[in-house]
């Protein structure tokens, strides 16, 4: 009866250390997505970072991922429209699709589209407005 119970307690110890080794193991190593950096990468936790309006006025714009095509055969796009007040800051999150370099498409405008950029996102992106000679103003984002 002892043997059993030894046998037993053995093997809920190699047990509980596989399955905190596993675990520890995951956290610990990079993320192996061997599309990363690929245009259509979809990662495997959601990255995230944030958008920083830097001006004195409102900025109006959309984020978006690159183009999939799903199960059905349609081909979709994740859009995320802002508005961020002077000197406003949005947290934002994806895990994809990512155009080339794990970057995601953000398009500043009024009415129309004024700036765009494709940005990776390791980092904040900060929104100005600049003042141009004859009174308008000049709207961009630090896109790497």
């Amino acid at each position: 009866m002892s043997n059993m119970f030894f046998r037993i307690l053995a093997l809920l110890v190699f047990y509980s250390f596989a399955c905190g080794y596993s675990a520890w193991a995951q956290s610990a190593m990079p993320d192996l997505n061997l599309n990363a950096g690929k245009e259509g990468e979809i990662a495997t936790s959601p990255l995230c970072s944030a958008l920083i309006n830097r001006s004195d006025q409102t900025i109006l714009g959309t984020l978006s991922t690159a183009t999939q095509t799903i199960e059905t055969g349609e081909t979709v796009k994740h859009q995320n429209n802002f508005r961020l007040a002077a000197g406003e800051k949005m947290e934002f999150c994806s895990t994809g699709p990512f155009y080339e370099g794990r970057r995601l498409a953000i398009v500043l405008r009024t009415l129309i589209p004024l700036f765009e950029c494709k940005t990776m996102i390791d980092e904040p992106v900060y929104l100005d407005a600049v003042e141009q000679p004859g009174g308008f103003r000049k709207l961009s984002a630090t896109c790497k």
